[in-house]
C-alpha cells in the first residue's frame, strides 16, 4: 500500500491491452498496477483473498465463456472470496435478446448454441451456488465506476 488511507488496484496481466479498466490516482486510490491476479481480473493490492472482480466486456464474450469448463471452474474458485463480483459492460436486455444486437453476424445466428436462457442459468448458478454478485451495468463507463465503488467500499470495511 502506498498510503494508509488509499487502496491500490491490481489489473490482471491477462486483460487484453487496450481493454478493461484503468484507475488513476485520486483521493481514495493510489492508482493501478498490471500484475498477475490469480482469480478474476481486478483485485485490491494486499486484499487479493478478500475481493475478486471478473469483468465481461460483451455479451458475446460471456456467451462463449458459458460453454467453457475453465470459466465454470473460475466461478467455483470465486466462491471462496468474501466478496466476489461478475461485472458486465452490457445490460440484462443484451442477454435476453442475444445474438441480436451483438457482434455475431446475422448469417451465423442459427449456429449459436448458447442463448439468453442458458446464460441466465449460468448467472443463477453463479449467484445461488457460488454467492457471486452479478451486475449488468449497461456500458463500460458505468461498469468501471461500479467496480471502483465496490473496491472502495470493501477497502473501507477492512481498514
Amino acid at each position: 500500500m502506498t498510503e494508509k488511507n488509499r487502496f491500490h488496484i491490481t489489473k490482471d496481466t491477462r486483460e487484453k491491452k487496450g481493454h478493461g479498466w484503468w484507475y488513476d490516482e485520486n483521493a481514495y486510490c493510489s492508482g493501478t498496477t498490471v500484475a498477475k491476479v490469480d482469480i478474476g481480473d481486478y483485485a485490491i493490492e494486499g486484499m487479493e483473498h478478500v475481493l475478486c472482480i471478473e469483468r465481461k466486456e460483451s455479451v458475446s464474450e460471456f456467451a462463449g465463456n458459458c460453454s467453457e469448463k475453465r470459466f465454470h471452474a473460475e466461478l467455483k474458485k470465486m466462491a471462496s472470496f468474501p466478496f466476489a463480483f461478475l461485472i458486465f459492460e452490457f445490460s440484462w436486455a443484451d442477454i435476453e435478446r442475444y445474438p441480436a444486437g451483438s457482434s455475431v453476424p446475422k448469417h451465423k445466428w442459427n449456429q449459436i448454441k448458447i442463448k439468453g436462457k442458458y446464460m441466465n442459468r449460468v448467472i443463477s448458478t453463479a449467484r445461488l451456488e457460488h454467492g457471486i454478485h452479478v451486475i449488468a451495468c449497461g456500458d463500460k463507463v458505468r461498469a468501471q465506476d461500479v467496480a471502483f465503488y465496490i473496491m472502495r467500499k470493501v477497502y473501507e470495511l477492512y481498514n
